[in-house]
């Protein structure tokens, strides 16, 4: 599975591979969603491969310290998980499993954002 992949990227710090990873995830449900366009799982799954995809980028923009992107995507991120619960219950712990990492990623760059901003005055 290329999510769980993905996953062991991004622990590993893997960034590159993280990418590809998530894209091929992304091509993948994309794919199944031809052949099933009206599959909820199917919809959910394509919904969690994006969700994945942006805290993949949120990563690469938190290497780089632009934060506000960081909180940005990782919001993203958390709002399909929120779409994929919906979709397709079946999938809520992988939907779970990427609100607990954006929430994190979103809340170390506030603190991260707060630090700069007190150290600054």
């Amino acid at each position: 599975n290329e999510i769980v992949n993905t996953l062991k990227m991004l622990d590993e710090k893997s960034i590159e591979q993280a990418i590809f990873s998530s894209s091929r995830s992304l091509l993948a449900a994309r794919g199944a969603l031809t052949s099933r366009p009206d599959d909820p799982t199917v919809k959910g799954a394509v919904k969690t491969a994006e969700g994945f995809q942006l805290l993949v980028r949120a990563y690469v923009f938190g290497m780089e310290g632009n934060l506000p992107t960081v909180i940005d995507l990782a919001g993203q991120a958390w709002s399909k998980a929120e779409e994929v619960k919906n979709l397709a219950s079946i999938l809520s712990t992988i939907a779970d499993q990427m609100q607990t990492i954006a929430k994190s990623m979103a809340d170390e760059a506030r603190k991260l954002q707060a630090a700069g901003a007190s150290s600054s005055q």
